[in-house]
């Protein structure tokens, strides 16, 4: 598993090479794989987090998109396919949630969720 590397990875370096905001979203990415076994939950927490704490001057969301695509065809050995409207929504919610953050973060990590269950069948 995708996850399961990068785990492995983190332990093995410590991630010694990525400082701030964007260790915060891997660490809180896997811990929450670990501690729910959800692939799509963690997935959301992931892209939330790096949409909302900025660890970049620009292209956050662009970014967190990017990333969450190729960890998408990555898990589904490029075998996934993405229908435009659900594209369309997760581009729509991303910008929504990193625009406008909820007080609550699990509200915006279930919509970010949401979609994601979609696009992979869960």
């Amino acid at each position: 598993m995708y996850f399961n590397k990068i785990l492995w990875h983190c332990r093995d370096k410590k991630l010694d090479f990525i400082k701030g905001d964007v260790s915060i979203a891997i660490y809180s990415a896997i811990e929450d794989l670990m501690r729910n076994n959800n692939i799509s939950r963690s997935l959301a927490v992931l892209t939330y987090h790096l949409i909302t704490s900025h660890p970049f001057v620009d292209g956050n969301k662009r970014t967190a998109l990017g990333l969450l695509l190729h960890i998408l065809h990555e898990l589904f050995n490029d075998k996934i396919s993405i229908l435009p409207d659900l594209l369309d929504l997760l581009i729509k919610t991303l910008t929504d949630v990193a625009d406008n953050p909820p007080e609550e973060d699990e509200h915006a990590i279930n919509k970010i969720r949401g979609i994601i269950q979609r696009i992979i069948g869960d």
